[in-house]
């Protein structure tokens, strides 16, 4: 049988509204381009112009958590839908950038929970996580501010108390030779400010690696300004999160096989 895929991206989910307003442009960013290269693969695979446009490839979003449905009920709900559709297979994508519990054991179990609740009439793969697309340092690095006027720079993450969490960060900083620092753990964002002051840094760019912006990203901001309060001879640059600072929706058709 041939196989006919739908997409799936799957978020956190938050009680501020910015995510889900985020997630609703990206879910149909994603679909426009794939569309778009669906049809070049019809093209050049037929060698001739397709005169009726194929349908567009089917994209969802759900949240894992902090959703009036659970990941499973909404895989769940989906399923009969895609079936009437002739899809027989859905692909997750997890818009997570850390391995952690979510990417490793939440995801997985409500995957395979919806899995008994609606059967084997449509396959579900899950695929890797966005935060291990090779792609992701490459772009982050090319969206760094130009050096004209050198600057010490700063990836702040969320951070993790789990032995390892923090490991991904650690090996990201070391690849792009930057400073890391952890919104939840030490090296704080603070300390880590101060570390580089005393090895006389006077401009450091702080980056914000947090897929959309959000309560902890407005707290990043509120503490930079406090920040600049206190080192007044210290010029401080505070980035975006990265929806706003790269592109996602290439990153995720990196993760697709058409």
């Amino acid at each position: 049988m041939l196989e006919k895929t739908a997409y799936l991206l799957v978020y956190h989910g938050s009680r501020d509204p910015r995510p889900q307003q985020e997630m609703a442009w990206l879910g149909a960013a994603v679909q426009d381009k794939l569309a778009a290269r669906s049809m070049r693969v019809r093209q050049n695979s037929e060698r001739t112009a397709v005169l009726t446009k194929p349908p567009k490839p089917l994209v969802y979003t759900a949240a894992l958590e902090l959703a009036p449905l659970s990941l499973e009920e909404t895989i769940a709900q989906l399923a009969p839908q895609l079936e009437a559709d002739g899809i027989n297979h859905l692909q997750i994508i997890p818009l997570f950038l850390l391995p952690g519990v979510h990417v490793r054991e939440d995801i997985p179990a409500a995957v395979a929970n919806a899995k008994l609740m609606v059967g084997e009439a449509v396959a579900m793969t899950i695929s890797p996580y966005l935060g291990e697309s090779p792609l992701l340092g490459q772009k982050l690095e090319a969206s760094f501010s130009d050096d004209r006027k050198p600057s010490a720079k700063i990836i702040i993450s969320h951070g993790s108390r789990r032995s390892g969490g923090n490991a991904t960060i650690e090996a990201l900083g070391k690849q792009l030779g930057v400073n890391t620092a952890y919104w939840s753990v030490s090296p704080t964002l603070s300390e880590t400010v101060k570390v580089l002051i005393e090895k006389g840094e006077s401009n450091i760019e702080i980056i914000p690696y947090f897929l959309f912006p959000g309560g902890i990203t407005d707290a990043i901001a509120q503490q930079v300004q406090s920040l600049e309060s206190e080192f007044p001879t210290v010029e401080f640059k505070l980035g975006n999160p990265l929806s706003s600072r790269l592109s996602l929706t290439d990153l995720i058709i990196n993760e697709i096989t058409l």
